[in-house]
């Protein structure tokens, strides 16, 4: 939010909301709002909830329409509190978009982790000291075969020389 520009974006109202469809608009461009005063209904998984402006000033630009589903922290209107050029209306929308674009981003990298943590899982379900590992592999026999002794199944010393002999 800038002091003549305001975004109205998709709000996250609870802890598992994703998005919302837009239900119904109660101003129109050109209109003036006032701070607190509803200006756009929302659906969610849930509930229809009003979104209320921040600031003051005039929606000058209306981007989501009635039934359109979109993410949370998407661009929706654009609030001037004064007079501003549609240049600068349009590079803020621009500026908005790309950080839409981030965010995104930034949630499919935070994903990655989380993927890579699963694979790391699997591939440790066989707790197996790396030595002991090796020995098995330079013998011919997966570790995935040999069911551990040890504590939480680790496969042990023992484990690895019954497996061989």
């Amino acid at each position: 939010m800038s002091k003549s520009l305001d975004a109205v974006t998709i709000p996250k109202w609870g802890i598992e909301m994703t998005g919302g469809t837009i239900v119904a608009w109660h101003k129109e461009e050109g209109d003036t709002v006032k701070a607190g005063e509803e200006i756009v209904d929302i659906e969610t998984d849930k509930i229809v909830n009003s979104f209320e402006a921040r600031s003051s000033g005039t929606l000058v630009r209306i981007l989501a329409e009635v039934g359109e589903e979109l993410p949370v922290g998407y661009l929706i209107g654009v609030i001037a509190s004064e007079a501003v050029t549609d240049d600068a209306i349009e590079a803020f929308i621009a500026a908005q978009s790309s950080d839409e674009d981030a965010v995104a981003e930034e949630e499919t990298i935070s994903a990655l982790p989380e993927v890579q943590i699963a694979k790391h899982d699997r591939a440790s379900a066989t707790r197996i000291a790396p030595a002991l590992r090796r020995k098995l592999e330079r013998a011919g026999i997966d570790p995935e075969q040999i069911e551990g002794s040890g504590p939480e199944g680790r496969i042990t010393k023992e484990d690895v020389d019954r497996a061989i002999g």
